[in-house]
């Protein structure tokens, strides 16, 4: 428990702490925070901090940043700062953009929709949006169990590669759509909103869609998609 009495910064040079500190969920406790969460110190806020300390520097072009400490220093009997300790590691050029393992399409097909491109600084947030490019491409095309793993290879001085490791899995059919939960709404009602049926291509973005939907219609607590395998192939 305490109160977030200041919130700095060390280590860091690619962003200025000002725009670090706008950035993150803990604030500084200030006058007109007299109630709710504001300015109270929080772990789980906290740890989401770390992350976007971390993902904001990394885009700057420094794929080994990271928060190594967070100091919580007294001020006074209920009062802390906030103290995060950052290491940048060496700013990095992206010197080829590699994908592998991929069999069903090719790279032509995939490599238009790449973020990351050679010649600019490492970003992590490109980096993300590739892997989720990649796993959308093949999720909306039946392949709901392609995975990418995304290695940082070294290129040579101020040089580094990015690959991208695809395991493709096999393609899926959806056999059954089933509803439960909901004691008041009708299955009808639920159905409508889905954008898929059963004998259709397992579509990752198609059911993304429709948990968006359902819970853009404010009936229900929660939305929970899971895929039961069936024990027949495909």
């Amino acid at each position: 428990r305490g109160i977030i009495h200041d919130i700095r910064f060390e280590g860091n040079t690619a962003v200025k702490s000002r725009e670090l500190r706008n950035e993150l969920k803990s604030k500084e406790k200030k006058i007109y925070h007299l109630w709710g969460k504001a300015g109270k110190l929080n772990n789980e806020a906290l740890e989401e901090d770390i992350k976007t300390v971390q993902n904001a520097i990394q885009d700057q072009g420094y794929p080994y940043a990271r928060v190594t400490e967070v100091r919580r220093e007294p001020v006074g009997a209920d009062k802390v700062d906030l103290v995060f300790v950052i290491f940048e590691g060496e700013k990095l050029d992206v010197a080829e953009v590699s994908i592998q393992g991929n069999t069903i399409f090719t790279l032509e097909e995939l490599s238009p929709g790449l973020s990351t491109q050679t010649g600019f600084p490492y970003s992590g947030s490109d980096v993300r949006a590739d892997e989720k490019m990649i796993g959308d491409y093949y999720g909306s095309r039946g392949y709901a169990d392609a995975r990418v793993d995304t290695s940082i290879v070294e290129a040579g001085p101020g040089k580094i590669k990015v690959l991208y490791r695809l395991t493709e899995g096999q393609k899926s059919f959806l056999r059954k759509v089933n509803i439960s939960g909901n004691s008041i709404t009708k299955d009808h009602v639920i159905r409508r909103e889905l954008p898929f049926a059963p004998g259709e291509e397992m579509n990752t973005v198609k059911i993304d869609a429709g948990r968006n939907r359902l819970e853009n219609m404010n009936y229900f607590s929660a939305v929970d998609f899971r895929n039961n395998p069936t024990g027949q192939e495909g």
